[in-house]
């Protein structure tokens, strides 16, 4: 039986190789391509690996063939780069192909995206094999135009921009010999305020340009660029361009707290405020926008001496006690139910750090779908984005605000407070471990400003 499947097997190539021999009598294969920004022009985007953070430098699209090139279908795609360009620009490529022809042929590419029309011509030129290659360039050995360019002004996205590329002896009889495909991102313009794009300490990462340019996709106006990326971030299920999904303070990393920018969160998968506001930031950014950054911070401190008072006017009255003291203050992210100004929360843990994670109480979500549903919500410090005149809290994806009291109303549940332990009760029996409270020394009222923004 298998002898059979071989021999029908290598009947069916000798046939295709008869016909294909007789039809165009050389064999053709596309090896690799390469793509590039006009000289000294701003117009392509020089994109960073998101893990190694190395530069993702041509070819950009590699075929091997392990049986040697007998047809172009025969080939494996074994590289598939991402490239990038700025509106208005257009594609400018060189190609290497594998030929057994020792004479004179042309070569051209046609991209067709929406159809039935292309989209993009790569010009008919003449090559010379050498050593069995033939290479796609001009005379100088650099790249080659297509007759058009992306629109200028608008953000595009393509999974697979294909290149179907052909060859032919006179220019009358056309084989196509390989197609190239490579996920291509066309950003609205280029933001010349910082060059590289290194404001926040961001490069162009393939999963910043490719979250940007996707949900944006074929989009001109800047409030419905950042309303469209936001609305990404609001799904809760942002995730890497590898599809590993980026979490928010998850329980799992061993040091989830770790002040982190977009880079880390990229590579590591989990970040704090900080990363997850640059992260929204950055995706704007890259389309021409600028937003900035703000801080959130209580206005008061609580001292040590206001904390004793409180727990000498409870229950807890002449308790031994530890003060959660690297913050002077806290502020309560929603949801902790109906609170009250001078009370206690019982939080559990078995010590400061998961007390702080406070584990009897339900948050609301953040990023990470379901490994986040109950992320950290007792905050010294929290990082919103403004951009465009509105605040926008990308960590949790709530709605955007257009004030910061608003922001508070929807978000925050009590504006001061302060964590502490019970370690022995007052005739000196150890408490172990010790529990853990939250003293809400002042809760949110709604329709003012009452923490601090920088």
């Amino acid at each position: 039986m298998i002898k059979q499947v071989l021999l029908s097997a290598l009947y069916i190539f000798l046939l295709r190789e008869l016909s294909y021999t007789q039809s165009f009598q050389y064999r053709h294969c596309l090896k690799e391509v390469s793509f590039y920004g006009e000289s000294g022009e701003d117009d392509y985007i020089r994109l960073k690996e998101d893990i190694l953070e190395t530069d993702i430098d041509p070819p950009h699209f590699v075929m091997e063939y392990p049986v040697g090139c007998f047809s172009f279908d025969l080939g494996i795609p074994t590289d598939k780069k991402p490239v990038a360009y700025v509106s208005g620009a257009a594609p400018r490529v060189t190609a290497k192909f594998l030929t057994d022809c020792p004479n004179p042929l042309w070569i051209k590419g046609t991209v067709v995206t929406l159809g039935p029309l292309p989209d993009f011509e790569f010009p008919e030129k003449q090559v010379i094999p050498q050593n069995g290659m033939v290479k796609y360039e001009d005379a100088n050995g650099n790249p080659l135009a297509a007759d058009n360019v992306f629109q200028l002004g608008v953000v595009r996205y393509f999974d697979e921009f294909e290149i179907i590329w052909k060859i032919s002896k006179d220019k009358s009889n056309w084989e196509e010999v390989g197609k190239s495909q490579n996920q291509l991102y066309v950003i609205k313009e280029y933001n010349a305020s910082s060059p590289n794009n290194f404001k926040y300490n961001i490069p162009y990462s393939h999963t910043v340009i490719h979250t940007s340019c996707k949900e944006a996709d074929n989009l001109s106006s800047n409030t419905e660029i950042v309303s469209e990326i936001y609305a990404h971030f609001k799904g809760l299920n942002v995730k890497r361009v590898d599809n590993q999904i980026l979490t928010y303070w998850d329980p799992n990393d061993p040091n989830p707290g770790t002040c982190r920018w977009v880079d880390d969160l990229i590579k590591l998968g989990n970040g704090t405020c900080g990363a997850w506001q640059t992260f929204l930031n950055a995706c704007v950014y890259i389309q021409g926008i600028d937003g900035t950054s703000v801080v959130v911070t209580p206005k008061e401190e609580i001292t040590y001496s206001e904390l004793y008072d409180y727990i000498q006017s409870s229950e807890f009255k002449d308790y031994f006690f530890t003060e959660v003291s690297y913050e002077p203050t806290f502020f309560l992210v929603k949801k902790w139910g109906v609170l009250s100004s001078d009370t206690h929360i019982y939080l559990g843990g078995d010590n400061e750090n998961e007390a702080l994670n406070a584990p009897g109480i339900t948050g609301i979500p953040a990023q990470g779908g379901a490994s986040a549903s109950d992320p950290r919500s007792i905050f010294s410090t929290h990082s919103l984005a403004k951009i465009n005149g509105n605040i926008y809290d990308p960590s949790y994806g709530t709605n955007e605000e257009q004030t910061f009291s608003n922001w508070e109303d929807n978000s925050i549940d009590a504006v001061e407070g302060k964590v502490f332990g019970l370690t022995a009760k007052p005739d000196g029996t150890p408490i172990n471990p010790p529990e853990f409270y939250f003293w809400v020394k002042k809760t949110k009222t709604l329709g003012s400003e009452q923490l601090d923004y920088e």
